[in-house]
């Protein structure tokens, strides 16, 4: 985690054009994750999202049982 106090961030986007972009992109990413979110929720059944969230995590698991609990799955 980068913690940088504001007065340094004007100074340092005209200054470093590299810190520049991994800011910009940074925020783009996040933008785009907050999108995503939004379009699930607003566009996609519970079920539709549900069967997502199940097959992402039992492929990060490589296992295809997923143990978790009801409120786990939901506060994620």
């Amino acid at each position: 985690m980068i913690v940088v106090p504001i007065d340094k961030l004007d100074l340092w986007m005209p200054k470093y054009k590299s810190w520049y972009y991994f800011v910009m992109d940074t925020y783009q990413d996040r933008f785009e994750e907050l999108l995503k979110v939004v379009d699930g929720i607003a566009f996609h059944r519970m079920d539709e999202r549900l069967i997502e969230y199940l097959e992402k995590n039992a492929e990060a698991s490589q296992n295809a049982t997923v143990h978790k609990t009801h409120l786990q799955i939901s506060q994620d």
